[in-house]
């Protein structure tokens, strides 16, 4: 029981040892953390959808449809007539 105290304790005694700038620099960090994961989950996550959608092309045949990514068979176009 004792091991486990001080392992769950040992990160507030180390952190109490650590010099004023560090300290700083860990609080900066852990107040702008939210703001990046909501930047990654609700602006870049949209933004990349919105390339692959726009990259794409979307056929609908009369028997249901399908996605063909434009920038894959551009790709693989120009590969083919290279080779």
């Amino acid at each position: 029981m004792k091991r486990l105290i001080e392992i769950i304790v040992w990160p507030l005694v180390k952190f109490r040892s650590l010099p004023y700038k560090t300290k700083t620099r860990i609080y900066g960090f852990t107040f702008v953390l939210p703001w990046v994961i909501g930047f990654i989950v609700f602006f870049i996550t949209p933004l990349f959808n919105t390339l692959y959608w726009s990259f794409s092309e979307v056929v609908i045949p009369d028997e249901g449809g399908r996605l063909a990514i434009f920038m894959v068979s551009i790709i693989s176009i120009t590969y083919s007539t290279k080779c």
